[in-house]
Formats: structure tokens, C-alpha cells, sequence
């Protein structure tokens, strides 16, 4: 994890952040009055399985919805002070890039196919810099490349996106983000379709970045692995709603809602006699027809089917630490013992 910096001011602050599509089958609830704040130099990692609002929270914050999902989005998304969702096209075309970079899932699809990757670099580069000639950012490109790990930079200038391996399309996406200098970067599940190694090679270097010129980081991902090395703060989410928030420590080691429970308690073991994962039970809900009162009550092992689960959405609320939150009704009753007892069960219907 890295030293969070210590200011009075928020790098990012989401405030009740909610987005809708309208579709054919109805209002999709995709984001539900989502909250949370990221410091400058610090990582935040969001988890959630698929369709849990992860992706959605940043896209919307960077206006990036397609329009024809017709999305609206309410709430607040207070970069520097200033509110995102109330920028004109101008004005967030400036915070693109040079404020906020995004590193997408699959660089493959990101990356232009009929242009060489240097002359990406230059033209994100250009994005920020119209008095610059092409040969000062044809060099600042090159920069870049090596500056990521790419050896024979000045070669791999002149390539296309099909002649780099996964890990380096992942890498010249990296440095297509850094070029502007932003101060903060989103990784939405950076390390997705990569082996082992390049998975750590990614992460050794988004922490180098990081360290070097202190940027915050808002790690986006399924992997609990990778959070629990690079998260100063975690938020897990669940059918659009944030179900647990707090330091990534304190929620590893003492997980305050049942989901969270489930999604530890899914990851293979190194060791141990117990080989067999451990799932949670049943899907995630449609977003266009949640369940009512917690939308995570139908798969949990926590809410007996009460009637206060069944009814009434809970709220985050303050748990264990002062800044650990939870929304679950009966997180007092989620002691060791009964954490315990809970995997034990998972254990032996799996």
C-alpha cells in the first residue's frame, strides 16, 4: 500500500452519485447514491463482481456513457473542488488527460488498429500541447515507452497495436495515460487477461508511477489479491449500492458485511487441506429489477430470510473503526465466530 498524502482537501469526492438508463425493459439502476473520496496519493480500489456499478461510477463521472444508453446522472463528482457533471465540453476536454487519465480494460480495443502506437502517444500528447513541434513529442513518446518498460522504444515508435503482446499494449496504454502528467489515474481492471507475471510486472509499475509523481489511483477490479497490495482505501459495491467502505487493512482483516465475507471467502487458498472454492450462492440481481429492501438479502447466509432484510434498504453506518462503514442490518452479529461459521457453511455445501 502507499502513504496516503495528508490534506484538507479531497482529490475526488463522489457525493450521492446515482446513474439510470431507460431501456426497453425499464429503468436500469445502475449506480445508487454512491459516495466516497480518494486523497491525493492514495489508492482506491473498488470491488464487485460483474455489473456491480464498478465501471459505471468512473465512466459516468468522466462523461464517457455512450448517449444512446440514454443515461442520467445525478449527484456530485468534485474533482479539485470542481464539480464534473456540471462542466461544459470544453471545460472537460482540459480535465481529460492532463486532470483525470483513464486505463481501459482491454487495451486492444482502445488502441486504434490502423495507427502506430507512438503516433497515439503523440496525438494524446498533442491533445494537451498545440505548440510543441512533432519532433519534441515524437521524443517525449519515446520517453514514455521506455519510461513504462518497453525496450527498443524508438523501434517499437513505429509499430502497430497487433505487433505488441498484451503486456505491452497495457503498458503503451499506461503511458498514454501518464503523458499529460494527470493527478489522477483510473485503472478499470488493468491486470484482466494477463498472465501471472505480466500481472505483476503491471502493478509494480502503476506503483512506481505513483510513487514518483504522487498521483491517486482509483484501482477498479474483481481481484481481491490485487486491492489487498495496492489499496490504502477500499469500497466494495453491489447491484449499483456501496455495501462496505474503509482502509484496505481494516477490511481485510475484519470484513463487516456479508458480501464481503462471500467475495474472501471465494478466493483459492495456497495452503491448507481445503482445496474446493468456496462461491457465493446464487447471481447478482438485474439492475432493472432489484430485490427489494437489500438487494444482497436473496443470496445471504446472514438475513435467515427477516423481515427486515426482505423490506429495508440499510444504510452505511459506522462499524469496528471510525472510518469503516457498512450497509448490512445485522453487522453486529458478524463477530469472528460467526464469520467463521459462515465459511465453514459455504465450506461444506460447495
Amino acid at each position: 500500500m502507499t502513504s496516503a498524502s495528508n490534506t484538507s482537501e479531497p482529490l475526488l469526492s463522489l457525493k450521492n452519485l446515482s446513474v439510470q438508463f431507460r431501456t426497453g425493459s425499464g429503468v436500469v439502476r445502475a449506480v445508487d447514491d454512491v459516495s466516497y473520496e480518494l486523497n491525493p496519493g492514495e489508492t482506491l480500489g473498488v470491488v464487485g463482481e460483474s455489473g456491480s456499478g464498478k465501471s459505471v461510477t468512473v465512466m459516468s463521472l468522466m462523461r464517457l456513457l455512450p448517449e444512446a444508453s440514454r443515461p442520467t446522472v445525478t449527484g456530485e463528482a468534485l474533482f479539485g473542488g470542481r464539480d464534473l457533471l456540471t462542466l461544459s465540453n470544453r471545460e472537460l476536454r482540459a480535465v481529460r488527460g492532463s486532470g483525470i487519465a483513464l486505463v481501459p480494460q482491454d487495451p486492444m480495443t482502445c488502441l486504434d488498429p490502423v495507427f502506430k502506437v507512438g503516433k497515439q502517444i503523440v496525438e494524446a500528447l498533442r491533445a494537451h500541447d498545440q505548440k510543441s513541434r512533432y519532433s519534441a513529442l515524437r521524443t517525449r513518446a519515446i520517453e514514455l515507452l521506455e519510461m513504462v518498460g518497453i525496450s527498443q522504444p524508438e523501434r517499437r515508435f513505429d509499430q502497430y497495436p497487433h505487433q505488441f503482446s498484451g503486456g505491452m499494449r497495457q503498458r503503451a496504454m499506461i503511458a498514454m495515460a501518464m503523458a499529460n502528467k494527470p493527478k489522477l489515474l483510473i485503472a478499470d481492471e488493468p491486470t484482466t487477461a494477463l498472465d501471472v507475471t505480466i500481472q505483476a510486472q503491471i502493478l509494480e509499475l502503476l506503483k512506481e508511477m505513483q510513487r514518483e509523481m504522487s498521483i491517486g489511483i482509483v484501482l477498479i477490479t474483481h481481484d481481491l489479491r490485487l486491492v489487498s497490495e495496492m489499496a490504502d482505501k477500499v469500497v466494495v459495491m453491489y447491484a449499483g449500492h456501496v455495501v462496505e467502505r474503509g482502509d484496505g487493512r481494516t477490511v481485510f482483516d475484519n470484513p463487516q458485511h456479508p458480501y464481503t465475507l462471500g467475495l474472501m471467502s471465494s478466493l483459492p487458498q495456497a495452503s491448507g487441506s481445503d482445496r474446493w472454492l468456496r462461491p457465493i450462492p446464487g447471481n447478482p440481481p438485474s439492475l432493472a429489477n432489484t430485490p427489494s429492501g437489500c438487494p444482497f438479502h436473496p443470496r445471504c447466509a446472514l438475513a435467515n430470510d427477516r423481515a427486515e432484510c426482505r423490506t429495508s434498504l440499510p444504510v452505511l453506518r459506522a462499524v469496528a473503526g471510525a472510518d469503516h462503514r457498512s450497509a448490512c442490518h445485522f453487522t453486529d452479529e458478524l463477530t469472528p465466530q460467526k464469520q467463521a461459521e459462515l465459511t465453514s457453511a459455504r465450506r461444506a455445501t460447495a
